[in-house]
């Protein structure tokens, strides 16, 4: 059994379940994405579905369900998120099917979104970062730290891998413009070298 049919196969067992069916109910197409679609899962990863259809996202215990209006998705401001391009590439229909492809993505426009989200949260983690406990340092690095990795996937008009998957990349070769990439964030240098030994990374 490939690894797709098998993420299908886990992922259609867990639909069969009532409080996720209920969960689910309205949506005209549903598909598997994140570390569980690509099969580089750990013990303790979400499952993560996108939904087309009118309802809201909702996080909860071992789920994450995103919700997509079908109006949206065949927009310009879909077609330019990281998540279209992911799900494109990487996801597995349980139900209907996709009315995009990856073909139709704006990697560059989804990019430039990212470069400024990464700037927005270094700018946010700088004053507050003295006030963070060790666990929340570790966990706000690892954060930054993905999504500099997935802007630089987008950047070279690439689909952003699952987050174990980047892990895994970052641990065999660290990106090493990394620094001056997030001092051009108008950071002090200090701060981010600090940030990063935070997350080990």
């Amino acid at each position: 059994m490939n690894d797709r049919r098998c993420s299908s196969v886990h992922a259609m067992t867990w639909l069969q379940s009532d409080r996720l069916s209920e969960l689910l109910r309205g949506a005209s197409s549903v598909a598997l994405f994140g570390s569980r679609a690509s099969n580089c899962a750990r013990a303790e990863s979400d499952w993560d579905f996108l939904c087309i259809g009118e309802s809201r996202s909702k996080k909860e215990r071992g789920l994450d369900l995103v919700w997509v209006n079908p109006a949206v998705v065949c927009s310009g401001m879909w077609l330019s998120t990281d998540l279209a391009g992911h799900v494109a590439a990487f996801g597995v229909w349980i139900k209907g099917e996709p009315s995009w492809k990856i073909g139709d993505v704006d990697f560059s426009a989804a990019a430039r979104r990212k470069e400024a989200n990464i700037a927005r949260t270094v700018r946010a983690l700088a004053p507050a970062w003295d006030l963070l406990g060790p666990a929340y340092q570790a966990k706000h690095a690892t954060l930054l730290r993905r999504e500099v990795q997935r802007w630089a996937l987008l950047s070279l008009g690439d689909a952003v891998a699952p987050a174990a998957a980047l892990d895994a990349k970052w641990a065999r070769a660290p990106l090493p413009w990394i620094v001056d990439f997030l001092v051009g964030m108008s950071v002090q240098r200090e701060l981010i070298a600090r940030i990063l030994v935070a997350g080990s990374i």
